[in-house]
């Protein structure tokens, strides 16, 4: 039926009002790892999300736990509102379903493949030399194409560092764990890869989560910033509303060129 002349038709306030985007990473977990425990409670609405913090705090054990790796967790992790874990309803995500692109430290590069092979290995579902396109255009951009037929034992280890990252990105994954990334690389490249990363981290339904000591980082990423210690989330916040004179010794000491 037609409304009566004159009456009212259905204004602004009828329309639909927009969903609420969810969290890139919304994580209330424990986790256990031999003798090891950690607490983490971390809601990232726009990443990427960088873990600094003292060796041994738990950095490497939250990255694992996103990978589903090997390690207890009790709790929740969701990824854009989808639960890749939730042990209350029994759930957990295995690593292939997860859609995870992982640079462990030390890259974790298969021995009896060359560099090609390695970076094509984690491109998903597609022929072999589509496959090594893509493998090739990745080792290229890092700088490293010229050693596609090398295994990892003739390589160096920044050059090993860089292939391994080449795999990370293959899959073009959801989320992108880098453990210390630019550590081993020379002074040389490193900028360009960080100017790469740069990139990586902020493409479109992409949450990038790295676990970085280099305060260079930071400045070039923009990045929310989660302190980790102790197997406890101390601080979470972006760079610049970090405080001016942070209590804990370590970001003390990780922020001190910033602060003059």
């Amino acid at each position: 039926m037609s409304p009566e002349p004159g009456a009212p038709g259905p204004g602004p306030s009828a329309a639909a009002a927009p969903e609420a985007q969810p969290p890139e990473l919304s994580l209330d977990v424990r986790l256990r790892a031999g003798g090891f425990e950690l607490e983490a409670r971390v809601l990232v609405s726009e990443g990427p999300l960088v873990l600094v913090g003292p060796n041994g705090g738990g950095k490497t054990s939250l990255l694992r736990a996103l990978a589903g790796g090997d390690i207890e967790v009790e709790g929740r992790i969701a990824v854009r509102g989808l639960p890749w874990v939730d042990s209350a309803a029994g759930l957990s995500l295995p690593p292939e379903a997860r859609s995870v692109g992982y640079l462990p430290q030390g890259g974790s590069l298969f021995p009896h493949l060359d560099a090609l092979d390695n970076v094509a290995f984690g491109v998903p579902e597609a022929r072999a030399e589509t496959r090594r396109t893509r493998a090739r255009l990745l080792l290229e951009e890092l700088g490293v194409g010229e050693l596609a037929r090398r295994r990892p034992r003739r390589l160096s280890g920044g050059e090993r560092q860089r292939v391994a990252l080449a795999r990370a990105l293959a899959r073009s994954p959801a989320l992108l764990l880098l453990d210390e990334p630019t550590t081993s690389l020379d002074v040389s490249v490193r900028r360009g890869v960080r100017s790469l990363l740069g990139r990586e981290l902020r493409v479109p339904g992409r949450l990038g989560v790295v676990v970085t000591h280099d305060v260079r980082d930071l400045v070039a990423w923009d990045p929310v910033v989660a302190l980790v210690d102790d197997g406890q989330v101390r601080l979470l916040g972006r760079l610049d509303a970090l405080p001016a004179e942070p209590e804990h010794p370590f970001l003390a000491e990780l922020l001190a060129p910033l602060r003059g």
